[in-house]
């Protein structure tokens, strides 16, 4: 019988299935190639495993209750548990289950950060190869690029890409083989930085794509943002977008 991992459910925000558990399972199946990898969370977040995951299973949960952290606010841990129960009896007769990975929700233990070993955390997201298709067919053409959440945004020397466009666009080509977010990580390996503070979730999202931050007028303090930069990505606060980008053109 084959040997298989199972990652999920997991019911949480895209931040922490992306910093937290998603690169968990990355690091397994890049340790132990032969065993399957199967994987239960929403379809929209399925990219997070991309190409390492072999089986995935999409999970259809209301979204009428707020996301918050491992969790979902106001969500039962009997139904949770009945999910996890669900998708092990899935499969237990078909594969040897090495580990089955479902974050614990009950009481605090929704909060804490670290449920899995830091030191086993590998970011390096491969989405699903379509991803990369849609990608390069829409943008390939480009040089220079950069990616921003602020509409007001205009560089010279620089393809300025604002983030509700790219998804909108991108959105029209999509099918069950890729997503929005898939697209994203892709289209972040050829920026050449992001533009965004980290109240926003593409900042953070960049920093775990291995792509330079500018920030403008940042809020948070160096020690925040250090817990949010695993890969010790360059952060360049600044008060106007040209001076981080001559600091960023500076340091290259």
């Amino acid at each position: 019988m084959k040997k298989a991992f199972i990652f999920g459910p997991f019911i949480g925000e895209l931040y922490w299935e992306m910093y937290r558990f998603a690169p968990y399972a990355i690091s397994l199946k890049k340790r132990f190639p032969d065993h399957k990898l199967i994987v239960f969370t929403r379809s929209r977040n399925f990219d997070l495993y991309g190409q390492y995951a072999n089986i995935f299973i999409p999970l259809k949960i209301d979204s009428k209750y707020q996301e918050k952290k491992f969790t979902i606010d106001k969500f039962r841990v009997r139904e949770y548990k009945w999910l996890c129960k669900y998708i092990k009896r899935k499969y237990n007769n078909t594969y040897d289950i090495v580990d089955h990975c479902a974050p614990q929700i009950e009481g605090f233990m929704y909060k804490v950060k670290w449920q899995y070993p830091r030191r086993y955390m590998n970011y390096s997201y491969k989405p699903r190869c379509g991803n990369s298709d849609i990608v390069n067919m829409l943008y390939g053409y480009l040089n220079n690029v950069v990616i921003t959440n602020d509409e007001n945004v205009k560089l010279e020397n620089y393809n300025v890409v604002i983030l509700n466009d790219f998804f909108e666009e991108v959105s029209q080509y999509c099918s069950k083989n890729t997503s929005q977010l898939g697209c994203l990580i892709e289209f972040l390996k050829k920026c050449k930085f992001v533009i965004s503070n980290f109240d926003h979730t593409l900042a953070k999202i960049g920093t775990l794509c291995g792509v330079d931050v500018i920030t403008v007028k940042e809020k948070m303090t160096d020690d925040a943002i250090n817990l949010m930069n695993p890969l010790k990505i360059k952060v360049i606060k600044c008060n106007e977008i040209v001076e981080g980008v001559k600091i960023y053109e500076d340091s290259i």
